[in-house]
């Protein structure tokens, strides 16, 4: 709100300023029917502008408090300040007339004049603050439907990682009901995967970045539950520099990856998929690649709305877009990856 503006002495100050010179260096221009002082007369220029400031803010202050600050508010907020600047204009007149001997005679014509000079600086005053108040309005409300689709993007992105998580867990279960009567030894690393797993997920749930370092263990042991069920039908190799492990990268995104590859994909024994995890130095990105063998899937399974949050959610973190190559025999995704120096707010709070 203009009124309330902490430079609002320095802003009274132009005004009088300019009010005061353009009145004395322009024809035509004056607010008395007689030559008034300069010193008195920017005197009773700032006086006017003052208080035609200040008992508008009080005004708006008070109507705002009780009925908002809407477009029939400004207006009734506008009519009202009418009988303000009449006053403040009758009450300098009064005070020139007692001072000046020149302003004793022709009251209401003076009168007349300054109702004229007050009547532009009230109009000038309640635009500008009107402006500036839809301008507030239309920086909040972007901020707030920011805001809100942000907080759309984590309730679908949870629960598109909460969604898998049953159907993961029960397809291991499953299988290590099997393990446990051919390789109790195998079945308690199977267990130990499994746990380090719902571990990381629990623990980076509410994380919004962790480290790629982190990421990479915890794709590890998940793609060696796959590779515990399907053997030779899946092979994978993961090739990170050291350099590269504390940078960022939004949690759990691998796992969402590397799931519609194999949702996506037939492999068997004859016909194995392969995946390669590595990190692209020259452009900073993390590659995941895989070949391709696509099964049938229905439309609502094809959707793909898991791989448009996936995009949307990097979107808060890195100004470079997920990348996807796509040709006949493979697929590949590359997620930019988030510098730890990033002067980003986001990132200086993980949590």
């Amino acid at each position: 709100m203009l009124f309330n503006n902490k430079y609002r002495w320095l802003i009274i100050a132009l005004i009088s300023i300019y009010s005061f010179l353009n009145i004395m260096f322009t024809v035509g221009e004056k607010i008395f029917d007689f030559n008034a002082p300069p010193i008195f007369l920017f005197f009773i220029l700032t006086f006017q502008v003052i208080f035609i400031w200040e008992g508008n803010r009080t005004l708006f202050n008070k109507i705002e408090k009780n009925y908002g600050s809407t477009l029939k508010t400004l207006l009734f907020y506008y009519s009202i300040s009418i009988i303000l600047v009449v006053a403040i204009s009758f009450i300098a007149v009064l005070i020139t007339a007692g001072i000046l001997e020149g302003a004793k005679t022709g009251f209401w014509n003076n009168l007349r004049l300054d109702l004229a000079f007050v009547f532009r600086v009230n109009l000038f005053l309640h635009t500008v603050n009107a402006i500036v108040i839809y301008a507030q309005k239309a920086t909040t409300m972007k901020e707030e439907k920011n805001k809100l689709e942000k907080e759309i993007l984590e309730v679908q992105y949870d629960a598109l990682r909460n969604q898998l998580n049953p159907h993961f867990l029960f397809n291991n279960l499953n299988a290590l009901s099997s393990l446990i009567s051919i390789s109790p030894d195998r079945a308690e690393k199977f267990v130990e995967k499994l746990s380090l797993i719902f571990r990381y997920l629990l623990q980076h749930n509410s994380n919004n970045l962790v480290t790629i370092k982190e990421e990479i263990d915890f794709i590890k042991n998940y793609l060696d539950l796959y590779k515990e069920r399907y053997g030779i039908a899946l092979t994978y190799e993961i090739n990170i520099d050291q350099e590269f492990e504390n940078q960022l990268i939004v949690p759990s995104v691998t796992q969402l990856i590397c799931e519609n590859i194999f949702k996506y994909n037939s492999f068997t024994k004859q016909n194995p998929i392969h995946i390669r995890i590595n990190i692209d130095k020259e452009n900073n990105y993390l590659d995941i690649w895989n070949s391709r063998n696509p099964k049938a899937v229905t439309k609502t399974d094809s959707s793909g709305v898991g791989f448009k949050n996936i995009v949307k959610r990097y979107e808060n973190f890195s100004d470079k877009k997920i990348e996807s190559l796509n040709n006949d025999s493979t697929f590949s995704v590359r997620l930019p990856i988030i510098p730890t120096d990033s002067s980003n707010e986001l990132l200086n709070n993980r949590g």
